[in-house]
């Protein structure tokens, strides 16, 4: 009886990433199964020869045969044994492998384009680093649910309509909002043309990072159309495939531009800014309204008033953001305990701190640093 009979997707994933990694899968050998199980490994829809082709330039890259032994080694007796894995160690071995794959290999230098479809729980519900070393520029479009895309100088909670622009130096976290159950996106990976540059130059998050939110119903709906028909390409087998591609990847990006409001750019009142400045230089000390008022020489109503009128949220709403938005990158990039980290950002009580992050993101921060933590 064939050993994945029976078992759990991450099981049967495991066993077969195992015999494709050991080379015990044979070569261009994959049944319907196995292909629907390692589609849900990968999260998107890739066709065999997508598949077969992507595993290729993995076994073909320069630091396969390095990592190979040593993973092997570490999984031999918990995967490739009589018994099966079970649940715990097949989700850690398909994290561990999923972290070794030099993910820019999926660029084939022209337009890579598909779907993923994030479910919680599912063996695709993992986040992903990005180190500032993609070969090309990525372009994400989400559809259904919420992300989470973070690093030390921003975040962004990405919902339906969203669109993020990523440069090949980019550093970046993201992955499935921990509030959320599902995320579902349209990406597309690329090189620019070169009179591409007006239509890039969306609003900067950080370096390499830009968004666009589209909000108009019919507008949003175009540029999925758009996205998916890009997507569908890749099935075009004639030799205009690439230069359909750029076309219709070229007509996205200018409609994505049109939607970019007219004052994107337009400067922020300076007493507002000087209140942010202010209220990011003591996130870690207990301060009123009157002293952010005090440092930009204005009444504390006024300041109140000006705060909320431009930035959408009271003053005392957004410093909370912004302490929170501090302990989610201190969790994801620092060992303190949740004790010490509460007090960096100017919570007395840690119990206080989990309440408040539990209201926020619809998890506890120490169940946000297991999840959400590569």
């Amino acid at each position: 009886m064939d050993k994945t009979t029976a078992l759990s997707q991450a099981q049967q994933a495991a066993i077969l990433c195992y015999q494709w990694y050991s080379g015990s899968l044979a070569q261009g050998v994959l049944a319907d199964d196995q292909l629907s199980v390692l589609k849900s490994f990968i999260g998107s829809s890739m066709s065999r020869a997508e598949m077969l082709k992507f595993g290729e330039r993995i076994r073909q890259s320069k630091d396969f045969a390095n990592k190979k032994g040593p993973l092997l080694e570490r999984w031999r007796h918990s995967i490739a044994s009589a018994q099966p894995p079970s649940e715990t160690e097949s989700l850690a071995f398909i994290q561990e492998l999923f972290n070794s794959f030099d993910h820019s290999l999926i660029y084939d230098h022209s337009v890579v384009a598909n779907t993923t479809h994030t479910v919680r729980g599912d063996i695709s519900d993992r986040d992903k680093t990005f180190s500032g070393d993609m070969p090309c520029w990525t372009l994400h479009l989400t559809t259904r649910g919420n992300a989470l895309f973070l690093n030390d100088q921003m975040e962004l909670e990405v919902k339906p309509g969203d669109m993020m622009l990523l440069q090949p130096e980019a550093q970046y976290h993201y992955g499935l909002h921990p509030a959320v159950d599902e995320w579902q996106h349209l990406w597309a990976l690329f090189q620019p043309r070169p009179h591409w540059g007006e239509w890039l130059n969306w609003r900067e998050l950080d370096k390499g990072i830009m968004h666009l939110s589209v909000q108009d119903p019919q507008q949003r709906q175009c540029l999925e159309q758009l996205f998916k028909s890009l997507i569908e390409l890749k099935d075009h087998l004639g030799p205009s495939r690439s230069d359909l591609q750029y076309n219709r990847l070229e007509e996205l990006l200018i409609r994505a531009k049109e939607n970019q409001p007219s004052d994107e750019y337009a400067q922020a009142d300076q007493r507002i800014a000087a209140a942010c400045q202010y209220i990011m230089r003591h996130l870690g000390h207990n301060f009123s309204v009157d002293d952010v008022a005090a440092a930009c020489n204005l009444s504390a109503s006024r300041i109140a008033h000006l705060f909320k009128q431009q930035m959408g949220m009271s003053l005392k709403a957004w410093s909370n953001n912004m302490r929170l938005q501090k302990v989610r990158k201190l969790l994801l990039n620092s060992n303190d305990s949740i004790s010490l980290i509460a007090r960096q950002v100017g919570y007395e009580d840690p119990a206080q701190l989990a309440k408040n992050f539990k209201k926020n993101m619809g998890c506890s921060p120490r169940e946000f640093r297991q999840s959400f933590r590569q």
